[in-house]
């Protein structure tokens, strides 16, 4: 539930009535991408923000990724791109659903922002993690061939 009246009375009528989470506004976007994913993993019986793929180690809720055992360090935006390929493995992401995931740094986007970001990517993380498909998007590899 997302709503501007913050008061516990409010909160607990809102929580009561079936709300599986409840986000006072104004908020931070990245605090609702959470909470969202929290909720996501609920509903899918996964509530361990732990995941692995491949050689990678993905701690969601800590932000944290391990590469064969090794800490990989993101900056905000390399882990706001990647979360979206985390959250979607296997699935092919087009320019403008990753392009989204970085308007909410409010910086202009240029014409090969993503571009650069999925080469920093596959820099600290592999080059074959992310699989580029010619003319429609990416997608982050899953190992499960």
């Amino acid at each position: 539930m997302l709503t501007a009246r913050d008061q516990v009375s409010d909160r607990i009528e809102g929580l009561n009535a079936g709300a599986d989470d409840y986000l006072i506004k104004p908020f931070d976007l990245s605090e609702l991408s959470a909470r969202v994913s929290a909720v996501a993993r609920r509903y899918r019986g996964d509530p361990n923000p732990l995941v692995k793929i491949g050689h990678l180690e993905i701690d969601l809720s800590e932000h944290r990724i391990k590469a064969n055992g090794q800490n990989v360090e993101l900056t905000a935006r390399e882990w706001a791109l990647f979360e979206g390929f985390v959250q979607r493995p296997g699935t092919l992401l087009s320019r403008s659903q990753l392009e989204d995931r970085l308007y909410q740094f409010g910086a202009e986007i240029e014409s090969n922002t993503i571009e650069v970001y999925i080469s920093r990517l596959r820099k600290k993380l592999g080059r074959d993690v992310i699989i580029t498909v010619r003319n429609m998007g990416y997608r982050l590899e899953t190992y499960e061939h």
